[in-house]
């Protein structure tokens, strides 16, 4: 009998940055982390919805449709329809996400499954997404796939690195 070796390495983001996109008239951005398996030909990619994005009616979670749009135009190296079988999308939220008061100290992190087409159309209708609030299980298998940096750490690697 001969012992394998299962690698159980979590994939590391392939992008990670603020993310720039505009809807109509606005700016926006979130924290984006792309994450790519080459050998399942998946993606995983997680929007973080930021408070210093103003812009709160055109938010990730008011506007995703057109944010995967727009991840998918600046980063059709790792979402194309010729090496991409799935995509999966999360919107996430938590402390991060909101003016940092007394009141929202024990706000939790909440993790929320976006399902689109794929491939992406041109053009998606917003609201057309289907959305689902991952139980507590299924945010644990995702951490088990994805190295998950806490977002205040990745934003201030970011802040040194400008």
């Amino acid at each position: 009998m001969v012992n394998q070796v299962v690698k159980t390495d979590k994939l590391a983001p392939v992008v990670e940055t603020l993310f720039h996109w505009r809807e109509e008239d606005a700016s926006c951005h979130c924290l984006l982390r792309i994450y790519r398996d080459e050998q399942k030909e998946e993606v995983i990619v997680v929007a973080s919805g930021l408070h210093s994005n103003k812009s709160m009616e055109h938010d990730v979670s008011i506007d995703f449709e057109a944010l995967a749009l727009a991840v998918r135009e600046q980063y059709p190296i790792y979402l194309n329809e010729a090496n991409t079988q799935k995509v999966t999308w999360i919107c996430h939220y938590g402390r991060f996400s909101q003016a940092n008061t007394y009141e929202n100290q024990t706000t939790p992190e909440r993790w929320l499954r976006v399902t689109l087409p794929w491939p992406l159309p041109e053009h998606i209708e917003p609201w057309s997404a289907e959305w689902w609030v991952l139980r507590p299980n299924e945010v644990e298998e995702l951490n088990t796939k994805i190295r998950l940096s806490p977002v205040a750490d990745i934003l201030e690697v970011l802040a040194r690195d400008i």
